[in-house]
């Protein structure tokens, strides 16, 4: 449903793009709708307020998504199984349990445990990503992702982020990655 209203929005912006087109060659066609709706019904209907408030919404919907500013995070091909061997972390002292697709491999990191009480950023606190590694789901897609606890670190705005895993999903269909998930712990 999140993708119908995804692409949903992208449509109504296209045909918003071609309206004001329109408009830079003297044609407003929403208020062209307007009028003529005002005309036929003989009474004043906001048409084009409605329209434009439609169109502000469905904006909005796309601005928001965080990967229209990182599309790094969103699904991606790669041709996982000949590239990425499985690799079971062994030890840790954190497991958080996800879900995901029933028998799916599941690439996992998390920042890594800091000597300091001080927040690194974000460079410091990942390192050589040695925080990380492959789990296989079971029948049910249960995975329980099995880390040392990491640290909280700064991002280059000054703000704090707390303590969480990215995962994405492996071996999908055609050769496709799964969306860059997060959970906090």
């Amino acid at each position: 449903m999140t993708m119908i209203i995804y692409h949903l929005c992208l449509v109504i912006l296209s045909l918003a793009t071609f309206n004001y087109g329109g408009i830079a060659l003297g044609y407003d066609l929403i208020g062209m709708i307007h009028l003529k709706l005002n005309e036929l019904l003989k009474l004043e209907t906001y048409t084009d307020k409605i329209i434009y408030t439609i169109i502000i919404l469905a904006g909005i919907k796309i601005f928001i998504k965080k990967t229209l500013w990182l599309p790094l995070l969103n699904e991606t091909v790669f041709p996982s199984l000949a590239f990425v061997q499985t690799v079971t972390k062994k030890s840790g002292d954190v497991s958080v349990p996800i879900k995901v697709t029933p028998n799916a491999r599941v690439a996992y990191w998390a920042s890594s445990p800091q000597k300091s009480d001080n927040i690194p950023d974000v460079i410091t606190a990942y390192g050589d990503y040695s925080n990380s590694g492959i789990a296989i789901s079971d029948k049910n897609g249960d995975a329980n992702l099995l880390i040392d606890s990491g640290s909280s670190y700064s991002v280059p705005s000054g703000r704090v982020i707390s303590k969480h895993i990215h995962y994405r999903e492996l071996d999908l269909d055609y050769g496709m990655l799964g969306p860059v998930k997060t959970v906090s712990y």
